[in-house]
């Protein structure tokens, strides 16, 4: 993908590197190596299934919400494990399953992947996201039981699972 205007930004501590795209086009996968705190590339036509390097982003924040990504959720999510605090997918046509990898987010208070074509189960992994504030899965094709340990998360104060097939637990 080219990119019309390129330019550097100081943004505090960091300096990012500014992409103007035209619509319908896919992300280039250096996105996600950029030295960001946060990453927002939401509300566009970006297609195309999510590169394989998602997890190497540094970002505290990632919003990839409203556009038209298909596929799964890369693996590689896990590699975020001690920096995403934020992550939202929502409005997609993400599709699969939800990666293990995301029960690696120790640090991660939002996570949402609301109106996507996701199904599976819910990992058990995401027992492990005890800093979980928010989690959104609503509007997908996800089915079996809501793990009981997810309901218990300590910090967890908002969990939609509207419009999902699940039985529900704990």
């Amino acid at each position: 993908m080219e990119c019309e205007r390129q330019s550097w930004k100081s943004r505090g501590r960091r300096v990012s590197k500014e992409y103007e795209w035209k619509p319908n086009q896919k992300v280039p996968p250096q996105v996600f190596n950029l030295d960001l705190d946060v990453l927002f590339i939401n509300n566009n036509y970006f297609y195309d299934t999510l590169p394989s390097n998602l997890g190497n982003t540094p970002a505290l924040y990632l919003t990839v919400a409203n556009n038209l990504f298909n596929g799964p959720i890369p693996q590689s999510i896990g590699n975020a494990k001690d920096t995403l605090v934020e992550v939202l997918f929502l409005g997609n046509r993400l599709d699969g399953c939800l990666p293990y990898e995301i029960g690696l987010l120790k640090k991660a208070a939002v996570f949402d992947v609301s109106s996507n074509y996701l199904s599976g189960p819910i990992p058990l992994s995401f027992q492990c996201l005890f800093k979980i504030e928010v989690l959104v899965l609503a509007r997908n094709q996800f089915y079996g039981e809501v793990p009981e340990a997810v309901c218990k998360l300590p910090n967890l104060s908002n969990f939609s699972l509207s419009c999902v097939n699940l039985v529900g637990r704990g």
